[in-house]
């Protein structure tokens, strides 16, 4: 039910491609219109974290890279919903960084602020939301009318 409530809100048609698949404690279902062209996929998701009352989707860019999910993200093509027992609401989300230097230090910034004046061993991206997820709650990341991800907790 929750699920259907996430695809009717973000207005995808949705029948051609389910990618259905674990990351770490989460299930994650990527859906692809049959219009949609799965080489056009802007991220495919590698981790997801929860901490302090917010959720961390860690991606791996792809077609149009990180300044293209930035855009995405930016002008408001990109939207999250978190759906529950309730019903489903829209929630913000935001583009970050990490930036792992070489020293060890690990810092967590804004996608646009500039990084750190340390060697940087490797930088990699989150989205990030306001919400926590659990059992009868999910988060959908949405890019109409083509894209949907689906994330619940197994």
């Amino acid at each position: 039910m929750r699920k259907l409530c996430l695809i009717l809100v973000f207005a995808v048609s949705l029948t051609a491609a389910v990618h259905a698949r674990d990351v770490g404690i989460y299930n994650v279902e990527e859906l692809i219109s049959e219009d949609g062209d799965s080489a056009k996929k802007p991220f495919t998701i590698t981790d997801i974290e929860q901490r302090r009352g917010e959720l961390r989707v860690w991606i791996q860019p792809q077609y149009g890279g990180i300044a293209g999910i930035a855009r995405l993200v930016s002008n408001g093509s990109l939207e999250a919903q978190v759906s529950d027992s309730a019903g489903s609401d829209a929630v913000p989300l935001m583009l970050q960084k990490a930036v792992v230097c070489k020293e060890g230090e690990t810092y967590y910034l804004g996608y646009s602020e500039t990084d750190p004046d340390c060697e940087i061993e490797r930088t990699r991206y989150y989205l990030r939301t306001p919400v926590t997820i659990g059992q009868d709650r999910d988060l959908g990341i949405g890019l109409d009318p083509d894209f949907l991800w689906l994330i619940e907790e197994r």
